[in-house]
């Protein structure tokens, strides 16, 4: 349970109609009590395909029918790499987070939380706290091994070898799972979230595995009817008000993919409409034009992007295409994390906890591979300029007709001069001079957005007016990533804070107040008051009231200048106050630097270049590197992986408004 204040503030966040959203779920849940002992739920006897699996024709199929041939002729180490993942999946062992690999044991054990050892009960859904670390360990590391990501790399591996052995063991799998996890009860029946992603990797694997002798009549059967109770449960119970974010976007397209698959699930097509007249709606609600999704994190960014992918792939294969407007507000949200990535490795703003849809090969921040997809989805042909090499998901999904438009495009795939731009809508800035994948180029995000979706901004971070640059492709200041959710709360706090972003802090307190692991207070305003871009230089200027709070309120301004010619960044932060207030600017550098502080420079050196940070004067300054006490300078690129990283922080106490300067000069 958490605490009385939470579920007080958790109830600040919500309106009069998400209040009563709520009240009805809660509503079902009560009936569910009674429910679910009783076994009151849908029953397997009037859940029938009335066909064996071979005969069963799908709504759509999936995957590619000559994607062997395509895999074979165009990614000749494919085969080899499947293989080894799927023989490591076959002998019960998994990767996922820092479990490299996890051992479900044998029997395996879909209850643990593999990392603390911990397994919770198997309580009705609505007697388990998936929060309460104690007793259900973090129920990420629960969660993940049943999303089922890797019945797919078992069907894979069927499809492409013929081996039998391969589908026996997805099916192996599936039995365990359904063995273990009585509907209604125990954590992986737990969030609508969970079922959305699971049932669209159960489709996945069954399309590939369906003709296999390992897909039985009795397993059909059985495996028939739980996909139906997935969807069953997740259409009851669609996250909504403040919570209407990825976890709503994944139970809707959860509901879509599998009634579309499965077309003769009872009401499936009123199910297969409000699930699509949902997505719809979010699209054109919540979607920024810019490209931009409003959690204002990156990781949910291509999270969200993979499941309004595979809805337009099922939509577009059943005669239920989606609108114009889906395709290009899918489009932007492509080429977003496209133009961030021109310039080098993607910065991390905002939670990214590793999670994914589909998995065919890549992984999911593969820019080359997310691009090949939404170009032969979209047929865009500035998507498929971006596309360097042959992508095993868009081998698996598309055929030689949509994939044709990546071959043509060939001679356009020059690299470009990177160029400034501004991202209106979520706030966001791109500083940059060179061209992309030159060793000399420069790249800077700058954040002037708000701090997440709705009342509940449940994935930003206290990161106004932080900025993330990158030279030559390298990440030289970071955003140190997210690390943890459950396991430590210590940990999760920290990668939120504004301590932990190149920004600056006032009297050691946050822009936005944390109330929760999800849950926030009082939040910073951020807004855009300059832009210019030119031959010469990029300036932007951005200001927050987050310190309004303070008894004396404070007004942080930051002006940061790219000079092009100069090849140096300049940070201006300008505070507004009256009374006294201690001021820090932090930088944090990639682990891959090798930093050295002498009084207010710093020398911070990588991938063989030197570069300068000039301090403001008068200022004390402190290093840190993996620091416990304080917690300081850390990066997480995985989720439950850290490695120590430099933290530079420059204080100085002022009474009144104080221009603080910060220089950092390229390959010095």
């Amino acid at each position: 349970m958490q605490s009385l204040g939470w579920y007080v503030k958790r109830l600040r966040a919500m309106d009069a109609q998400e209040i009563v959203g709520r009240l009805q779920h809660a509503a079902v849940d009560v009936v569910d009590r009674v429910r679910f002992p009783l076994g009151l739920t849908p029953k397997a006897s009037s859940i029938r395909p009335g066909v064996s699996a071979i005969e069963y024709t799908p709504g759509f199929a999936m995957f590619n029918e000559t994607a062997v041939d395509a895999l074979n002729a165009h990614t000749p180490h494919g085969l080899s790499q499947l293989i080894a993942e799927a023989d490591q999946v076959a002998d019960h062992k998994l990767r996922f987070f820092d479990m490299d690999p996890c051992d479900l044991g044998d029997p395996m054990d879909w209850q643990k939380d593999h990392s603390s050892g911990k397994r919770g009960p198997m309580r009705l859904i609505q007697s388990t706290n998936y929060r309460d670390f104690s007793v259900f360990g973090d129920c990420k590391l629960v969660w993940e091994p049943s999303r089922h990501h890797h019945l797919v790399t078992l069907g894979r591996a069927y499809r492409w070898t013929g081996q039998e052995r391969y589908a026996e063991s997805c099916m192996e799998h599936l039995e365990s799972w359904m063995d273990a996890n009585r509907f209604g009860y125990g954590m992986n029946w737990r969030s609508p979230l969970e079922l959305g992603i699971r049932i669209i990797n159960w489709v996945a694997a069954i399309d590939l595995i369906r003709d296999s002798q390992a897909m039985t009549d009795d397993r059909w059967q059985r495996i028939y009817h739980c996909a139906y109770l997935h969807v069953w449960e997740v259409a009851r119970k669609y996250s909504g008000g403040s919570s209407a974010n990825n976890h709503l976007v994944g139970e809707l397209a959860g509901v879509f993919v599998a009634c579309s698959y499965f077309p003769d699930f009872p009401d499936a097509q009123r199910l297969r409409e409000e699930a699509l007249a949902g997505l719809e709606g979010w699209v054109a609600d919540f979607a920024f034009e810019d490209g931009c999704t409003p959690e204002q994190a990156l990781g949910y960014q291509f999270f969200v992007l993979q499941f309004l992918t595979v809805v337009a792939l099922a939509g577009e294969r059943t005669g239920m295409p989606v609108s114009a407007t889906y395709r290009e507000r899918l489009a932007a949200m492509f080429a977003f994390p496209a133009e961030l990535a021109a310039g080098g490795e993607l910065p991390m703003f905002g939670d990214q906890d590793d999670g994914y849809v589909l998995y065919l090969g890549e992984d999911q921040y593969d820019m080359n591979a997310v691009l090949a997809m939404g170009a032969c989805l979209l047929q865009n042909p500035a998507l498929a300029a971006h596309v360097r090499r042959p992508a095993q998901s868009a081998l698996w999904l598309y055929d030689d007709a949509q994939r044709e438009l990546l071959t043509t495009t060939a001679d356009t795939r020059d690299a470009p001069a990177l160029t400034s731009r501004l991202f209106g809508e979520s706030g966001y800035a791109l500083l940059q001079s060179g061209d992309s994948g030159s060793d000399t180029a420069i790249s800077a995000l700058f954040d002037c957005g708000p701090l997440g979706l709705g009342s509940l901004a449940a994935h930003g971070h206290a990161d106004a007016l932080s900025v993330a640059v990158r030279y030559g492709g390298h990440s030289l200041l970071i955003d140190p990533g997210t690390y943890d959710y459950y396991s430590h709360p210590q940990w999760r706090h920290y990668f939120r804070t504004t301590a932990a972003h190149n920004t600056v802090g006032v009297d050691d307190e946050d822009q936005s107040e944390i109330q929760g692991p999800f849950l926030w207070g009082q939040r910073a305003n951020a807004q855009r008051l300059d832009w210019l871009d030119d031959q010469e230089q990029t300036r932007i200027v951005g200001s927050h009231d987050g310190y309004s709070k303070l008894a004396d309120p404070v007004i942080h301004t930051r002006e940061v200048v790219l000079d092009k010619t100069a090849r140096a960044m300049r940070f201006e932060d300008r505070i507004s106050a009256n009374a006294e207030h201690k001021l820090t600017v932090h930088f944090h550098f990639a682990p891959e630097c090798q930093v050295s502080v002498n009084g207010q420079r710093v020398i911070a050196t990588l991938d063989g270049k030197r570069h300068e940070l000039q301090l403001p004067e008068g200022t004390s300054v402190t290093q840190l590197r993996g620091s416990y006490e304080p917690i300081s300078g850390w990066m997480s690129r995985r989720y439950h992986v850290k490695e120590a990283a430099d933290t530079v922080s420059a204080s100085i106490t002022a009474t009144g408004d104080i221009t603080l300067v910060s220089v950092l000069s390229f390959d010095v």
